[in-house]
């Protein structure tokens, strides 16, 4: 009986932290069109990581885009292709909203405009300067 009862409760425990650790939304997890949009951009997204794992955890990357730009860079560590002797650190050009292994992924921060334009060559170089050895699309 006391088994059943420290199960039950280490059970609820797992749901309510769970709920607790979810992500808050900062709104849609949609990208402005980086063709008709001329205003650099800076966006943090999460997604649920694969597996038990993603109840306690997400994946999350920034994106960003300069003024005028029609494209997005993607920064993201991923820590799996460490296995496979791959560079754990991304740099890549890309949809910047897309899924996580099928998690949808929540906008969690966003600037916009003449804010955003400064935090891009931070971040940029920042990436680069964190890891002796990014994989980088070259773009």
């Amino acid at each position: 009986m006391t088994f059943l009862l420290i199960v039950a409760l280490s059970a609820a425990a797992l749901v309510v932290a769970s709920r607790l650790l979810q992500p808050v939304s900062a709104g849609p997890a949609v990208a402005p069109d980086p063709h008709t949009t001329s205003e650099a951009v800076v966006q943090v997204y999460g997604a649920d990581v694969w597996g038990v794992r993603g109840r306690f955890a997400i994946h999350t990357w920034i994106v960003t885009k300069d003024a005028n730009a029609s494209f997005y860079r993607r920064y993201q560590v991923i820590g799996w292709l460490l296995r496979r002797g791959q560079s754990v650190g991304c740099i890549t050009r890309g949809e910047p909203d897309s899924a996580w292994f099928g998690s949808q992924p929540v906008l969690l921060k966003e600037i916009r405009g003449v804010q955003a334009q400064p935090l891009i060559a931070r971040i940029h170089t920042s990436a680069k300067a964190i890891g002796k050895s990014w994989m980088i699309d070259n773009f």
